[in-house]
């Protein structure tokens, strides 16, 4: 009996990337932890994190390359309508409760980062649509992530009683396409808020 083979329904190549919004905190905030990350990568050796840009993650989606010249334009439209806000950074914490520990830059919201928040959940539920949108409810910057414990104590025991506290107004959203095969982000939008 000859198998007769039957096309694929998807002929054309669908790509799924992923977006990522996040904040960019002011110069002086991302020297100090890029300092920060130097300084541990030269006593402790190299982690996961070590070398990537300090930012504040809002939300993360996965998405086909087909519908981000779609939905982008929607998304600039409506968050472009949020009002600006202040956000302060005000010292460090850590994520301890998987095997692999983060410790990062507290960040304390506000109501008009809340707003912001709800603004894109409503946006998920409306445009996006996906069941893979992934939203930051603690707002934080990174410094290292995915620590052993020993490397983590560490870390924690030289940095994590530092005070260092910074008020700073947040104007815009940055959104990045992160491409598979170069394994990084590429800036693709910035969206300006309302002042």
């Amino acid at each position: 009996m000859k198998q007769i083979l039957q096309p694929s329904l998807f002929e054309e190549d669908l790509e799924i990337r992923y977006l990522l919004i996040v904040i960019n905190p002011p110069k002086v905030i991302s020297e100090y932890v890029s300092g920060l990350k130097d300084e541990i990568v030269q006593t402790y050796g190299s982690f996961d994190s070590a070398f990537s840009i300090p930012h504040i993650t809002v939300c993360n989606f996965p998405i086909l390359e087909q519908r981000i010249e779609k939905i982008l334009p929607q998304i600039t439209e409506r968050i472009s309508m949020v009002n600006s806000f202040t956000l302060t950074v005000s010292g460090f914490s850590s994520f301890v409760n998987a095997s692999k520990k983060t410790f990062f830059m507290r960040v304390i919201g506000n109501d008009l980062y809340n707003n912001l928040k709800s603004e894109f959940k409503a946006i998920n539920k409306e445009i996006i649509k996906t069941k893979r949108f992934s939203m930051t409810h603690k707002p934080h910057i990174t410094v290292a992530k995915s620590l052993n414990a020993e490397l983590f104590r560490k870390i924690n025991s030289q940095y994590g009683s530092d005070r260092y506290e910074m008020e700073f107004e947040v104007n815009s959203l940055t959104v990045l396409k992160y491409i598979w095969q170069e394994k990084k982000y590429h800036k693709i939008e910035e969206i300006n808020l309302t002042n």
